[in-house]
């Protein structure tokens, strides 16, 4: 029984481990596509929907106080833009 225990807890660590880590690659994706789409569009919406998605990391960056996360995004724009 104590083994039951134990392997049981050792499943749900690994379960919730892999559920972490799919959201965070999830986001990094999404970082990855966008960046891209800044700097090289291929057509005004695509520009409009990366320009969008970063403005929006920047509001989040500023609202959990991550001041260098903001301005990174704000230069990412600003290169993107000239």
């Amino acid at each position: 029984m104590k083994t039951f225990k134990v392997s049981f807890l050792f499943l749900l660590q690994l379960i919730l481990i892999y559920t972490a880590g799919a959201q965070i690659s999830k986001k990094q994706d999404s970082v990855g596509y966008y960046y891209y789409k800044i700097l090289d569009p291929q057509n005004y919406n695509e520009f409009n929907r990366a320009l969008q998605f970063y403005l929006k990391t920047v509001d989040e960056a500023l609202v959990s106080k991550d001041t260098l996360k903001a301005i990174e995004n704000l230069r990412l724009i600003a290169i993107g833009q000239t």
